[in-house]
């Protein structure tokens, strides 16, 4: 029996390796200086492979992954996104169109209507708060971390839950995103901290983590996306200035409850400790099986598909 996507356990990032078939399993080597080894990827519990810098796949390998739902996204160096035009993430979903239509047709009803869609964002909103709360007293990592802002928290569910339209929560979210990053880089020591590009920043300056963690996160939400069957385009908060803005709006869910205090964490341990990003990245994937982010992006897409419904009746 195949194990539910949201029930999966593993996502993979790769560099400088190929994937390809060997006696009915899909396995890669990498040979990152040291003698090449193989290793198999258990796909049927798998949700999402990212590809790096130097990694090739197999047309057989691209079949077995499709076959059983595994996502494959594309990455730069150190997993972060690819430096492409406008920065977006750059997916291969399983190329099958025999999933059950009925989330896109539920979708397509609430995205139309202006006053459903307003619900819809609200809710992905207000389910983010929420895992603020749950996760930040729930990470399991040596060294600092921050305690939620309570007073910001409130502030952003009141706001979200009075706004009539979606720039009012674009704003609303702007205003917890600062909170956010203050209360992180106050526990975190990272005075003056100020969100810039990926290119300005070292490779363990809270910036790069941030992106890097984020992608990881856009690829769960693709997952998610992919599996229910609903283009990433059909957005309700984002889409006016990102492609596939639902994956963005989504993504937002776990971002700041598990990448935005991890990201602050090792970077201030970072250099007594000698961590990389592929510590980093190796922390985040753990956090979200802990958490079960996986699961919970599902959970919230339908939350929020049932809360747009509403307005509807």
């Amino acid at each position: 029996m195949k194990i539910l996507p949201s029930k999966r356990a593993h996502l993979y990032v790769l560099e400088r390796s190929r994937l390809y078939v060997r006696d009915g399993r899909v396995e890669y080597t990498s040979d990152e200086g040291r003698e090449p080894k193989s290793f198999n990827i258990p796909i049927a519990n798998t949700s999402f492979v990212l590809l790096g810098p130097g990694s090739s796949l197999t047309n057989e390998a691209a079949r077995m992954l499709k076959t059983d739902g595994v996502c494959v996204g594309f990455c730069g160096s150190g997993g972060t996104p690819l430096l492409s035009g406008d920065e977006h993430p750059s997916f291969l979903m399983p190329a099958d169109e025999y999933r059950d239509p009925s989330y896109l047709h539920r979708w397509i009803g609430i995205w139309s209507n202006a006053n459903s869609r307003l619900a819809t964002a609200k809710r992905l909103m207000l389910l983010r708060a929420d895992e603020i709360e749950r996760c930040w007293s729930r990470l399991r990592v040596d060294g600092p971390l921050p305690n939620p802002p309570g007073s910001g928290i409130r502030a952003f569910q009141r706001g979200v839950q009075s706004a009539t339209d979606v720039q009012q929560l674009l704003g609303h979210e702007g205003s917890l995103t600062v909170a956010l990053y203050k209360a992180a880089a106050v526990a975190a020591g990272a005075t003056g901290f100020e969100r810039r590009p990926r290119q300005q920043s070292p490779p363990t300056d809270p910036n790069r983590l941030l992106d890097h963690g984020n992608y990881l996160a856009y690829g769960l939400a693709g997952v998610v996306l992919w599996t229910l069957g609903i283009p990433a385009s059909l957005a309700v908060a984002h889409g006016k200035t990102r492609k596939g803005g639902l994956v963005f709006d989504l993504a937002d869910v776990v971002k700041d409850a598990i990448i935005l205090p991890l990201a602050f964490n090792v970077a201030s341990r970072a250099a007594k400790e000698g961590l990389t990003e592929t510590d980093f990245r190796s922390t985040c994937i753990e956090a979200f099986d802990d958490l079960g982010a996986l699961d919970t992006l599902f959970s919230a897409l339908q939350s929020a598909l049932e809360d747009g419904e509403t307005c509807l009746l």
